[in-house]
């Protein structure tokens, strides 16, 4: 009869492990975490200055495109799966232009444990909460890549102050997407946040090198690959009506 008690009890736990990882994350934010690094609300709204490099030495291509991209958390809605989410109208103007022109639509999902961005159709983990140092998790793990043994996002500064485009921010949280570097190759990307302000920096560099001279630097040897800077310039958030 004991025999049959532990092994029933046994049961019991099995079960619960099962349906307590099975328990889909809920929408509903936790009041005691802080999620101001990601604020996610209708009115905030955010431009940046990007610059967009393009090298591909074989061709002679040597592009670099200046504009300012604009993102505006313009209305709530219902995702398909069932959360509240935030539409992200995004717009570019080219430099000397006056007119802003709308380039695509993101949105974002503020879940208890994580907020979800979808970018180009692509669903990323920007943040998971509560936020702390070197807490690390897997950014695609709700895309296409989620199987191709990516690095994982890691917090790697957090409640830092800093300063972009003259702006002072006291308090910055870096998160570092990639940092692989070879003799061959380098793969960079970080976005840093600013409390209860949002994104206020993103940086991408994905270059190659034919030359395996460890000498120089290899942002001084690329022959392919792409750099991408967006910094803030200004930021703010209007009333709701």
């Amino acid at each position: 009869m004991n025999k049959l008690k532990i092994f029933v009890l046994h049961i019991i736990i099995l079960s619960l492990i099962i349906v307590f990882s099975c328990v889909k994350e809920t929408s509903t934010p936790d009041l005691q975490i802080d999620y101001s690094y990601f604020p996610v609300d209708t009115g905030y709204w955010y431009e940046y200055n990007v610059t967009n490099i393009t090298i591909d030495v074989a061709t002679s291509k040597f592009d670099t495109v200046n504009y300012k991209l604009k993102e505006v958390f313009e209305s709530k809605f219902t995702d398909n799966e069932g959360n509240e989410s935030i539409r992200i109208e995004r717009y570019i103007k080219e430099n000397g232009s006056t007119k802003w022109e709308i380039k695509d639509v993101w949105y974002a999902t503020l879940l208890q444990n994580s907020v979800q961005k979808v970018e180009e159709n692509i669903r990323y983990v920007k943040l998971i909460f509560p936020v702390k140092l070197n807490i690390s998790w897997n950014g695609n793990a709700y895309n296409i890549y989620s199987n191709d043994n990516l690095p994982e996002y890691e917090i790697t500064s957090l409640d830092e102050p800093e300063t972009i485009n003259n702006l002072l921010f006291d308090s910055v949280l870096t998160v570092t997407q990639a940092d692989n570097l070879s003799l061959i190759d380098k793969l960079y990307k970080t976005e840093k946040y600013a409390k209860n302000i949002g994104l206020v920096e993103k940086t991408e560099i994905d270059v190659y090198s034919k030359f395996t001279d460890n000498s120089v630097d290899i942002m001084d040897r690329i022959t392919l690959g792409t750099i991408y800077k967006q910094e803030i310039i200004q930021y703010g958030k209007n009333e709701k009506k």
